[in-house]
C-alpha cells in the first residue's frame, strides 16, 4: 500500500543528504572580515538558495511521511503492522531518514544565522564604502599623511608572554595616534594580530574597534598570568652544556625573562628564581660566580662606600 511513497521518499532522502552536504560546505566558506563586499553578497545568496533548497526537500518529505502515516491509520491492523515495519526501517537507524531530518533543521537555524550575519556584513561595508567616499572627496590627502609604513608595525601571533612588548608598541604607534580613525585602527589591528581567533567575529566597525581591543587585552593582559607564564618558562629552559654558544644561549634567555618579570614588578631576587636559574648553569660557572662575589663582598666590607657584586647575566 506504501509502494508508490517509499519510491518517493528514496529519491527525497538522496535530495536532502545532498543539501545537507552542499549547505555544510557553504557554511564553511564564509569570506574574511576584510574581504569585497561582493563575496559577502555572492556567500550570502548561496546561502539563501541552500536554505531554500532544504526547506523545500523537507516539506516535501514531510508530505509523503504524512501521507505514510495516513495509510497506516487506515490500515487493518495486520497491515498497519506491516507498514510501521517498513516505516521503521526507513526512518530509523544511524543514517535513517528521522536523523537526516533533524541533522537538516539544525543545519536551517545555522542557515538563517549566517543569512543573518551576512546581510548585517553586506549593509556595513555598504555604509563604510559611502562614508569612506565621502572622507576621499572632503579631504583626498588626509589619509596619505597619516598611512604608517607597515613594516613598522608589531605583530602579535597569540604568544602570552610577548604582549607586553606588542601593546606598547601597538599603542604608541596606533592605538594612541590621534589622526587616525577607529576604522583605521581596526584595519591596522587585524593586520597586526595574526592571531585572529578572538576577534574574526567583530566587524571592522567604529563601534567594534574598543571591544575587539579589549577582549585581547582580557585575554593578554593579565599581568599574573603571564608572570606565571615567564615563571614556568624559566623553569623549562633546559639546563647550559660547557659550551660557551650553550652557556650564552641559556643566559640570553634567563635575562630576556628576568628583565620582563622585573619590569611587571616581580621580585627577582627571590629564592625560587635564584634557584632556577642555578639550574641551568653549569657547575664550573657556579662556583666562579660564588668566587667573584664573595671577592667583591670582602672588598665591600673594607669599603662601605662600595656597592656589592651582583650577577648581571648581560656581563
Amino acid at each position: 500500500m506504501s509502494g508508490p511513497i517509499r519510491q518517493s521518499l528514496g529519491p527525497a532522502k538522496a535530495t536532502l543528504i545532498r543539501a545537507i552536504t552542499e549547505a555544510k560546505t557553504l557554511l564553511d566558506e564564509r569570506p574574511n572580515q576584510n574581504e569585497e563586499i561582493e563575496n559577502w553578497t555572492h556567500w550570502t545568496q548561496k546561502l539563501k538558495n541552500a536554505n531554500l533548497k532544504l526547506e523545500r526537500t523537507l516539506s516535501r518529505i514531510s508530505t509523503l511521511t504524512e501521507n505514510w502515516t495516513k495509510v497506516i491509520v487506515q490500515s487493518s491492523a495486520e497491515q498497519a503492522e506491516r507498514e510501521n515495519t517498513l516505516y521503521d526501517a526507513v526512518a530509523g537507524g544511524e543514517d535513517g531518514l528521522l536523523v537526516k531530518i533533524e541533522e537538516a533543521n539544525d543545519l536551517a537555524v545555522d542557515l538563517a544565522t549566517s543569512i543573518e550575519i551576512g546581510e548585517n556584513a553586506i549593509r556595513q561595508k555598504s555604509i563604510d564604502s559611502d562614508r569612506a567616499s565621502s572622507i576621499r572627496q572632503a579631504t583626498p590627502n588626509i589619509h596619505s599623511q597619516v598611512r604608517l609604513p607597515k613594516n613598522s608595525l608589531p605583530e602579535f601571533y597569540g604568544d602570552l608572554n610577548l604582549w607586553p612588548s606588542f601593546w606598547d608598541n601597538y599603542r604608541s604607534a596606533i592605538h594612541e595616534n590621534a589622526h587616525l580613525t577607529d576604522i583605521d585602527k581596526f584595519n591596522y589591528l587585524n593586520g597586526c594580530v595574526k592571531a585572529k581567533k578572538l576577534i574574526q567575529n567583530y566587524f571592522i566597525t567604529e563601534a567594534n574597534y574598543n571591544l575587539a581591543i579589549n577582549k585581547l587585552r582580557e585575554r593578554y593582559g593579565d599581568e599574573e598570568r603571564i608572570k606565571s607564564n615567564l615563571r614556568a618558562e624559566l623553569k623549562a629552559l633546559p639546563p647550559s652544556n660547557k659550551f660557551i654558544n650553550s652557556i650564552r644561549l641559556t643566559t640570553d634567555n634567563i635575562d630576556r625573562i628576568i628583565q620582563q618579570l622585573s619590569q611587571m614588578g616581580e621580585d627577582i631576587n627571590q629564592s625560587f628564581i635564584k634557584a632556577t636559574i642555578e639550574e641551568k648553569m653549569p657547575r664550573w660557572i657556579l662556583l666562579g660566580l660564588e668566587k667573584a662575589k664573595n671577592r667583591e663582598y670582602a672588598k665591600w666590607e673594607e669599603d662601605e662606600d662600595q656597592e656589592p657584586f651582583i650577577w648581571d647575566t648581560e656581563k
